[in-house]
């Protein structure tokens, strides 16, 4: 009986994706409430709650300025077109300027990549600041660590200087990428958040 030998190529085709790069996102939005309309907010729950009553027994107070926005997380990250390539990424920033920028990729196949995670977060007043890591995965043909992790701890004046801005109202997008280029990445995350006054890359 003859044995079928199949094609090494095929075998070899097996094993990578069908794509050469992969992008993904994720994003929110927020808008701080205006005092006044807080406070009527809270009046009008209060009749709703007890019909019998003229107004809450505390007048509504001051609202504090948050401390910090976030966290802002995505996970799990997951790339379609057949990337054996997975993670997660998670954005804080607070009023002190301080910034916690997060995150991890896994290659689980046997190409390597290189990989990218970008968040843009834009502040009330058009500014828009940037957080973006790279690093490399190395799956079964390189020799390397699957894994790559980050965690970075800046602090930004500008994110200080600006956050009056950035809570009372914000958006956040983000983007990663396996093969991608860097700059369209982070121009896709800076366009999807709105017009931008100014761009600020905080973490490049």
């Amino acid at each position: 009986m003859t044995k079928m030998i199949q094609d090494p190529t095929l075998l070899v085709a097996d094993l990578l994706p069908e794509t050469s790069e992969a992008t993904v996102s994720a994003g929110a939005s927020g808008v701080l409430m205006a005092p006044q309309a807080r406070a009527d907010r809270i009046t009008e729950y209060w009749s709703l709650l007890h019909p019998d009553e003229d107004a809450p027994p505390v007048a509504p107070g001051a609202f504090a300025v948050p401390e910090q926005l976030g966290p802002f997380t995505w996970s799990p990250i997951v790339f379609g077109g057949g990337v054996p390539v997975g993670g997660w990424a998670q954005l804080t920033l607070f009023r002190t300027g301080a910034v916690n920028f997060t995150g991890h990729f896994h290659v689980s196949g046997a190409p390597s990549y290189n990989v990218t995670c970008t968040y843009a977060v834009r502040a009330g007043d058009g500014t828009v600041f940037t957080f973006t890591r790279t690093g490399r995965v190395h799956g079964t043909f390189e020799a390397g660590s699957r894994d790559f992790d980050w965690g970075d701890n800046p602090t930004s004046t500008a994110i200080a200087a600006d956050w009056n801005n950035l809570v009372a109202s914000w958006s956040w997008q983000a983007r990663a990428g396996a093969d991608i280029d860097i700059g369209s990445l982070v121009d896709s995350a800076v366009k999807a958040v709105g017009q931008a006054a100014a761009v600020i890359a905080i973490i490049a």
